[in-house]
């Protein structure tokens, strides 16, 4: 049989464009913007952004040398960041929801976090305390509210339980099933870890 070469299927060329199109994307963002004041809902897309495209990057350099099974758990990522964005420009106050996206992590390591010491409390708290004040007037009384919340599995479970209550946002049909098949690639599930292996690629290996 003929090798398989990655660079001369459909899909690559699909990768290739959908990477071009995502970088071209956040240039235009970036000249539209320039010198723009500081936004966090800009700030949290743009992040979202480029860890979309470093995500999707990383799945193509997989399948191109012959892992394409190791690929399903950074699909998922992929999801994972798609439901991110959603959640935000969704959301009933999407700065708010960009100001959770980003200290959620923060929030929990400021509290009496047994690994971290009290000078990365402490500074953690700093930092929050800053982006606090950032925020339109409106918002502020609510992040407030944030700091002593609970710490949840999901930065947006204020307004939805789940990943699959967000994707269906999108309502597209299968993504909550295809969201639930990578999840089980990424916990290592028997199934879910040969979902997209290439039998090729295992006897190669």
């Amino acid at each position: 049989r003929e090798p398989f070469v990655f660079e001369q299927t459909i899909q690559a060329r699909v990768h290739l464009l959908a990477t071009k199109l995502a970088v071209e994307a956040a240039r235009q963002s970036a000249r539209k913007y320039k010198g723009a004041g500081d936004d966090i809902l800009r700030g949290a897309m743009l992040a979202l952004s480029q860890d979309g495209v470093v995500t999707h990057r990383a799945v193509g350099t997989l399948v191109r040398n012959g892992w394409s099974g190791c690929s399903g758990s950074l699909l998922r990522t992929l999801f994972d960041i798609l439901i991110g964005a959603s959640a935000i420009a969704n959301s009933t106050k999407p700065r708010l929801m960009a100001f959770r996206y980003f200290y959620s992590g923060f929030r929990s390591l400021s509290r009496d976090h047994p690994t971290f010491s009290a000078a990365v409390r402490r500074a953690a708290r700093h930092e929050i305390r800053q982006r606090i004040d950032q925020l339109p007037l409106s918002d502020r009384p609510d992040a407030l509210k944030f700091l002593k919340e609970r710490d949840r599995a999901y930065f947006f479970s204020e307004e939805w339980d789940s990943p699959s209550d967000v994707l269906t946002l999108m309502a597209i049909p299968d993504l909550a099933r295809a969201y639930r098949e990578l999840s089980s690639a990424a916990h290592g599930g028997f199934l879910g870890v040969r979902l997209l292996r290439d039998n090729d690629a295992v006897r190669r290996a």
